[in-house]
């Protein structure tokens, strides 16, 4: 089992402390995806209502390909598929290199479309708190069962390029957040904690793999009505990967090396052996990529089922009893929910914690029947995130159980908050995150891990390599509580001699931004355009939000829908506050 995160109401298990190699940072790029398509050298191999299939499973690298084909191949084409959010994009653009002008018709469903590539997982903030309303779950990622699910690839061969076409999308937000200079007055911003984020799988601590859909998936004998299948598993990010499509007479596939099956909806997974696995990122949002990295880096940097562990729970699992295991699972997911978004910031998707709970009605079938218990939340926050994770009731209120093994995504949280007192009221009491560190710092990390060395030089190393971000979070009140908990076991004189050191009046780092025209190298709060980055993008991957966009152009100058919206990669621009 795995900690996730989903757009759809899966068991979880418990990772050890990260102990991975650093993961490669190389990826496919746009002329590796044309090839793969026979689109190399920009005559169409593919037949026209074959890349018409194909496209909408690439989302914005498909832009590529568009740009690859005679321009009046590729309007026409593009017609076909113009409520797609990035298709629409792709026609309300002019290109002076093709002679392609912008679509007016088409271009004026922009605003549509770009709401609809923002919805991701969650819940709709304050709405979400009412109930226990189903999970929102982006179009493109509801299965048809049975049979193929809806996107996945037709053939192997297109399996193969959707493939490259999931990293190279990965690998330009990695990339992207690689060049962001932190503003430290924004505290926990979106593009601090990613930034964070990938610095944490950068640094080793997480190992990255990326799994694509197989064209097959529905004809493997281990597939069932709620699960996919990925590939491939064997391979780290940047690394071939493939499957094997043999079939035996009966049209049932053979060998099912490197094949992964994981519940439809699932977006992203960090596993006990600190593999953090994305599945088909060409099928979500960037927004939803973005909060997936953080929130799955979470459950690493709170050290779920390492040392931060609380040991509550049976010592065993049982249909009556949650493990430990199950006890942490839900702290570390409700920790990971909770931070993926700087809470109140436009983007995030829970209601906020000063707001009151709505508590609702919760059914399980257990050993003993379908039984009902009562929510009893503190707060509007732990109460729509608790909603998320529950998402909509099944029929029977059958969630499965660990004899029968579970039905969906995160079936245990309904199942043990019925059936066990115990897990029930740790769920109740938990009304504010506990994780003792909770901007995704691989610095905190290595701090923790000086003080767990009981090293007191290891410590004044660590300590000179913090920023500001890292020295505030430490620095105020009880954000990062489990670090100086255990801080304070390892080595009591050290721990309160730093505490004394971090305390807010002294950790703040006066920062001036004084630049009056483009945003500079240093200038803080700002981010470098990489190839293929659009206002839309960058608003979607930074803001979560695409419909912001003008909020980005103002701030930069540029008119969004007009030439002075070109960008320039290498272009250092400035992010607005969240």
């Amino acid at each position: 089992m795995d900690l996730t995160r989903s757009v759809t109401p899966a068991p979880a298990v418990t990772p050890e402390p990260p102990t991975s190699s650093q993961a490669p940072a190389s990826a496919g790029s746009n002329q590796a995806l044309l090839a793969s398509l026979g689109l190399a050298g920009g005559a169409a191999a593919l037949p026209v209502d074959s890349l018409a299939a194909l496209l909408p499973t690439l989302g914005p690298v498909g832009a590529v390909v568009l740009d690859a084909l005679p321009v009046p191949t590729a309007v026409q084409l593009a017609l076909t598929m113009s409520t797609v959010p990035w298709v629409s994009d792709w026609l309300g653009e002019a290109d002076e290199l093709s002679g392609r002008s912008a679509t007016a018709a088409v271009g004026s469903q922009l605003g549509a479309g770009a709401t609809n590539a923002g919805t991701g997982a969650g819940g709709q903030g304050g709405e979400a708190a009412s109930g226990l309303a189903a999970a929102l779950v982006p179009q493109a990622q509801v299965p048809t069962m049975p049979g193929p699910f809806k996107n996945a690839p037709a053939t192997q061969a297109e399996a193969l390029a959707r493939h490259v076409a999931d990293e190279a999308k990965v690998a330009a937000v990695m990339a992207s957040a690689r060049s962001i200079v932190v503003d430290p007055e924004a505290g926990e911003s979106r593009p601090a904690l990613l930034k964070n984020s990938v610095e944490w799988i950068d640094d080793g601590l997480a190992e990255l793999r990326v799994l694509s859909l197989t064209h097959d998936g529905h004809l493997r004998p281990e597939g069932n009505a709620g699960k996919l299948a990925w590939f491939d598993e064997r391979a780290r990010f940047g690394a071939p990967a493939t499957y094997d499509a043999s079939v035996d007479a009966s049209g049932t596939p053979t060998n099912d090396a490197g094949i992964e099956m994981q519940f439809a909806g699932v977006v992203g997974t960090m596993g006990n052996d600190g593999v953090l696995t994305l599945y088909g990122p060409t099928l979500f949002p960037e927004s939803l990529l973005v909060e997936t990295l953080i929130h799955e880096v979470q459950h690493d940097a709170d050290q779920t089922g390492g040392a931060w562990s609380r040991g509550q729970g049976a010592p065993t699992c049982t249909d009556t009893a949650a493990s430990s295991g199950y006890f942490e699972a839900y702290r570390s997911e409700f920790n990971a929910y909770w931070l993926e978004q700087p809470e109140g910031s436009q983007a995030d998707d829970f209601a906020p914690a000063k707001d009151p709970a709505a508590n609702v009605a919760v059914s399980a079938k257990t050993p003993n029947g379908v039984q009902t218990v009562a929510t009893d939340f503190d707060n509007a926050r732990q109460a729509s995130i608790f909603a998320h994770l529950v998402g909509a009731t099944p029929p029977g209120a059958d969630w499965g159980s660990p004899s029968t093994d579970w039905t969906r995504t995160y079936s245990y949280v309904p199942y043990f908050y019925v059936v066990d007192p115990a897990f029930k009221s740790t769920v109740d009491a938990l009304n504010a995150v506990t994780s003792g560190n909770q901007v995704n710092s691989p610095r905190i990390q290595a701090l923790w891990d000086a003080f767990a060395s009981h090293d007191p030089g290891a410590v004044a190393v660590a300590v000179t390599e913090l920023e500001a971000l890292d020295r505030e979070t430490l620095g105020s009140g009880d954000t990062a509580g489990d670090f100086w908990r255990f801080a304070k076991k390892e080595m009591p004189a050290e721990a309160a001699d730093l505490r004394t050191q971090l305390r807010p009046e002294t950790s703040a780092q006066d920062v001036t931004d004084t630049c009056d025209g483009p945003a500079e190298e240093t200038t803080p709060g700002t981010v470098v355009v990489q190839p293929g980055d659009t206002l839309l993008s960058l608003s979607d991957r930074y803001l979560g939000d695409p419909n912001r966009v003008a909020e980005l152009a103002d701030l930069n100058g540029l008119v969004f829908g007009t030439s002075s919206e070109q960008l320039t990669p290498g272009q250092r621009l400035r992010i607005p506050p969240q």
